[in-house]
């Protein structure tokens, strides 16, 4: 039987969970590859040598991936702290 889905209570507020904004920074920095690769050269070619060797040019093809990981991850632990000090339910449905 499939369930129904439904919209957690805090949907209008999703915008401010860590899980949705690393899932978005993630997804644009992985689409600008596919879709800008020329440009995202340059972008790397414009780093200063001294930060390029802490992240090597094979590395970059994960960072976006890692973030998106990262706002999977996120996803597990409640934000204590909002604007306005309210409290999203930011973590799995106990249903």
């Amino acid at each position: 039987m499939i369930k129904k889905l439904e919209l957690i209570e805090e949907w209008k507020k999703a915008y401010r969970f860590w899980s949705v904004r690393l899932s978005l920074i993630g997804s644009a920095i992985l689409s600008a590859f596919f879709a800008f690769p020329e440009i995202m050269i340059d972008v790397w070619n414009s780093i200063p040598g001294d930060l390029k060797t802490y992240f090597p040019a094979e590395w970059a093809k994960w960072i976006p991936i890692a973030i998106i990981i990262a706002g999977v991850l996120a996803r597990l632990f409640k934000q204590k702290k909002l604007i306005n000090n309210e409290t999203p339910s930011d973590s799995p449905r106990k249903d």
